[in-house]
């Protein structure tokens, strides 16, 4: 136990975004580059540790888990975790309400869309999100691969 809350250890499916969109991007981006692609392409190869991300905050509220911090290192978290890299994850558990303007899933939390800057630098659906994804993770199987036979 912290003096927030408690830490504990859940499939990353347990947890429930608060949000209905993400950006692609992390909010230290200008100064990493790291977008969601990459931080799951890193965390894949094993090119970054899991330790280095920073703990998610979660509320229970109606028996379920809801990410009041974290909604992007949540979609990585879901992808390592579907894709058979990842099983759990450490979460800290914390008494704090989720504020109203924060909650705006439509689908019960159940997924969330990937947004990136439009040509105009309006925000919109990335419609890049899928096949990026499928190179990212075809490039991680075949890595994975080459380990296993070497």
């Amino acid at each position: 136990m912290t003096s927030e809350g408690f830490v504990i250890e859940v499939s990353p499916e347990d947890v429930k975004f608060t949000h209905d969109s993400i950006s692609y991007k992390f909010s230290d981006f200008d100064s990493t580059g790291y977008t969601i692609y990459r931080t799951y392409e890193l965390l894949a190869t094993g090119q970054l540790s899991l330790d280095a991300i920073p703990c998610m905050h979660v509320v229970k509220q109606g028996g379920q888990l809801w990410s009041r911090t974290g909604n992007r290192r949540l979609w990585v978290f879901r992808r390592l975790h579907s894709d058979g890299l990842l099983d759990t994850i450490k979460v800290l558990e914390t008494s704090a309400s989720i504020p109203k303007r924060s909650l705006t899933t439509k689908n019960g939390g159940a997924s969330v869309a990937v947004r990136a800057p439009g040509p105009m630098g309006n925000t919109q659906k990335d419609d890049r999100s899928a096949q990026q994804l499928r190179q990212v993770q075809s490039a991680v199987q075949a890595a994975v691969q080459a380990m296993k036979d070497e």
